[in-house]
């Protein structure tokens, strides 16, 4: 799957998009990136270090399941796989391996801390 990361000025701020290569644009993956909560983007960055260091755990059967809840979606995380799924229509959601997630989710945060205006990545 590609996924484009890219800057949408909104409001006079820019807010960082993420969209899937497929029909539709979107993916659950997609969603749950840019699911801030109506908090400034930056201000979620600590919500990704926490999802990174329990994706470590789990890789090293620290822990056997974690929960990385987002306002209106959410991912389920085991040891090799994350279920991303819609917290409002639990019948839309897609898995991921733990090892694209993480990849992705460490694109995505170093993204929104960069002054990029577009970047691609592959996945």
């Amino acid at each position: 799957m590609e996924l484009r990361f890219s800057w949408l000025e909104q409001a006079g701020q820019r807010v960082p998009v993420c969209r899937a290569s497929n029909a539709i644009g979107y993916s659950p993956l997609s969603c749950l990136l840019t699911d801030d909560g109506n908090v400034p983007y930056l201000q979620t960055l600590p919500s990704f270090d926490q999802c990174l260091n329990r994706i470590t755990s789990l890789k090293n059967r620290q822990i056997e399941t974690y929960y990385w809840g987002r306002e209106h979606w959410a991912a389920e995380l085991y040891p090799t796989e994350v279920r991303v799924v819609c917290q409002i229509d639990d019948t839309c959601f897609e898995t991921v391996e733990i090892d694209a997630f993480e990849k992705i989710l460490l694109a995505w945060q170093n993204f929104i801390q960069s002054a990029h205006p577009t970047e691609l990545h592959e996945y």
